[in-house]
């Protein structure tokens, strides 16, 4: 891209012209200041191409370029916005996210301040289709606003790695050199955020982090279903990292955090439906602790007559799961 801005913002995008739409708004009061905009477009046909050319007209003075970019998918297209920046900084987003007002000069200022820092982050929030904030759903948040000096593998590998702070990675600022070499070995939608965490331990520079809401993650049944999917290749790469010396000292940690994760997952399975034994003993092999007579409880709630009882209980309780409850509906309704 030509012109004089240092930042990139590259938009994942594919079928989805509304919540396009709605995340360039957000992005237009993310600064007072233009900056580039590459829209790496995968739908099918120009479904969303009107909006971009809509927004472009609107905002003559931010540069944006409109690309349908080949190969297709998450990776070939993360590492394609990576590959093809040309400025200082990059953040890359997708389509059904929201930025929150000013948080790119808020995240900027440090960036442009120092050489050392290869990253600026701040707090997460999800939402839910209509954008309202899912209060039962956070992620760890930053307490207060500072620099993070990651000197070490070992601080940088609890901070990337146990504690996933940069989860998900959209609405955090890179200089760009930092994502160089970047690696995404498995094709799964929800895989590039923990490649990437891996990516960031072996770089040697310091982060700096906001207590402010800078940015809205949205739930909703295309993403839920997407993580279904993903489960043999988090199991993969959960695998690599516990073979991975760096990591020894955290082994434990990561061997709950899949577990945790298989556990969600084959949870979100029985609530969309498939209330099989198979599913059943899957969830209770992750579910070893606590007392016995728990153990019992969640043993007779996943089974009849009291398994569609528990289905409706944790959609309610769990966002996601009521997301993958009314996807699974929705595709029942239309024949899918």
């Amino acid at each position: 891209m030509e012109g004089g801005a240092d930042l990139t913002v590259a938009v994942l995008c594919r079928n989805r012209p509304d919540y396009l739409r709605e995340m360039l708004r957000s992005l237009r009061l993310a600064s007072d200041q233009p900056f580039d905009i590459a829209i790496r477009d995968h739908s099918d046909g120009d479904i969303c191409a009107r909006v971009v050319v809509d927004f472009a007209n609107e905002n003559p003075a931010w540069n944006v370029e409109h690309l349908h970019p080949e190969p297709r998918g998450q990776r070939e297209n993360i590492l394609g916005a990576v590959a093809g920046c040309s400025t200082e900084f990059l953040m890359i987003i997708n389509d059904d996210d929201l930025c929150q007002p000013s948080f790119i000069d808020l995240l900027l200022a440090p960036l442009r301040s120092s050489s050392a820092i290869g990253f600026a982050s701040g707090n997460v929030i999800c939402v839910d289709r209509a954008a309202q904030e899912i209060t039962r759903m956070r992620n760890l948040r930053f307490t207060e606003t500072r620099r993070i000096s990651l000197t070490s593998t070992l601080e940088r590998a609890r901070f990337h790695i146990v504690d996933r702070l940069l989860q998900p990675f959209m609405g955090t600022i890179f200089r760009t050199e930092v994502l160089r070499g970047l690696v995404l070995p498995v094709e799964a939608a929800t895989l590039p955020d923990l490649w990437l965490s891996r990516h960031m331990v072996d770089q040697e520079v310091d982060g700096w982090c906001s207590n402010e809401i800078v940015f809205s993650y949205r739930v909703h049944g295309e993403s839920v279903a997407s993580e279904a999917k993903d489960l043999a290749g988090y199991r993969w790469s959960m695998m690599q990292f516990l073979d991975d010396e760096i990591f020894a000292p955290f082994r434990d940690a990561l061997r709950n955090t899949l577990r945790e994760y298989e556990r969600m997952t084959f949870l979100g399975y029985f609530v969309s439906g498939d209330r099989s034994p198979g599913t059943v003993h899957e969830i209770l092999e992750r579910n070893s602790s606590g007392s016995a007579l728990k153990q019992q409880i969640m043993r007779v709630a996943l089974k009849r007559p009291f398994s569609a009882l528990t289905c409706r209980y944790l959609a309610m309780v769990n966002p996601r799961f009521g997301e993958t409850r009314n996807l699974k509906r929705s595709g029942q309704e239309t024949g899918r």
